[in-house]
């Protein structure tokens, strides 16, 4: 398409007037300059629509949508993407100024392939490093199937592909609907990836992916695994990795229950998810899962009887 820029920059956001200026100011900042950004408002109740139309950029379109969650937004963005490759960056998150120079680079060097992915590290609003970028080996399929070792901003995507492979927009998948993708994406394509670590997952209180509700958690987990297994791809590739995925959320549920200080519910989930699968003792979640379950323990302990808290 003649004009068109190189990425396609798609940037949903849900009530972030105060923290999405940081980000299109990162992807203004990009070393490689061939870039245009969609940014999809999801309802916005804020600023922030006040907040991106006094950006004063050409490459900066703004759209505004009724909410329905992250995953139509992304495809609402993807629809209206004019480059060849398309991006989807969180708009609480920030990029690097390698990000899409980088992200060049892998495309050239693998022959403009579907899907390409690069690393990112979590740190808090502070800038603490929280988590360093994860360094991945081999066929990444292997490594997706026990977790989602792919981070949201890090996965470009040729556009044909995001059109033909969009996320779920069942709402009730929201926190999981990025795994869900990479799964179908993996089943479908090679992921070629580089470790140089191009953006940061700012952490937060208000991340929506922080949530404890039980429930919503199971469902997730079945809606996911309902989803992948209606995809023929996915079931002819990988069908058979039914319990490492069932796994990975038992474990991942035990995690939130713990860090929400609910131990007995997040022991009975960690159970779970060592009867299913004991390897899974030795992987660090396991490790951090234990930490904040004791944690949480102590706090019950010392927790004055008059308000005790129900952890059912």
């Amino acid at each position: 398409m003649p004009g068109s820029p190189y990425f396609t920059i798609v940037i949903p956001t849900y009530n972030r007037a105060d923290l999405i200026g940081e980000t299109i100011g990162s992807v203004l900042a990009q070393s490689d300059p061939d870039f245009e950004i969609i940014v999809v408002d999801d309802g916005s109740t804020d600023d922030t629509e006040a907040v991106v139309r006094a950006i004063a950029d050409d490459r900066v379109q703004y759209f505004r949508k009724e909410n329905a969650e992250r995953g139509a937004a992304r495809n609402y963005g993807a629809a209206r993407a004019r480059g060849r490759y398309v991006n989807f960056v969180d708009s609480d998150d920030v990029l690097y100024p390698n990000h899409l120079t980088a992200a060049r680079g892998l495309i050239e060097k693998t022959g403009e392939p579907e899907v390409v992915y690069l690393a990112f590290e979590m740190r808090d609003r502070d800038g603490k490093l929280l988590i360093p970028g994860r360094t991945l080996t081999g066929d990444v399929t292997a490594a997706l199937v026990r977790g989602n070792v792919l981070g949201p901003n890090g996965i470009v995507l040729r556009r044909d592909v995001a059109l033909a492979c969009p996320f779920n927009e069942d709402r009730r998948l929201s926190g999981s609907e990025d795994w869900e993708l990479g799964l179908r994406l993996a089943s479908r394509y090679p992921i070629h990836y580089s470790n140089e670590v191009t953006s940061v997952m700012v952490n937060h209180e208000l991340r929506s992916v922080l949530q404890a509700d039980e429930q919503a958690l199971l469902d997730r987990k079945d809606l996911t695994l309902q989803y992948l297994f209606e995809d023929e791809a996915f079931v002819a590739r990988l069908g058979h990795c039914r319990a490492l995925i069932e796994n990975e959320f038992l474990s991942y549920i035990a995690l939130h229950l713990a860090l929400d200080g609910r131990p007995v519910r997040a022991a009975k989930y960690l159970k779970d998810s060592l009867l299913s699968r004991p390897s899974s003792v030795f992987q660090r979640r396991f490790v951090a899962v234990v930490k904040h379950i004791m944690i949480g323990a102590m706090n019950r302990a010392i927790r004055p009887t008059t308000t005790p808290r129900q952890d059912r």
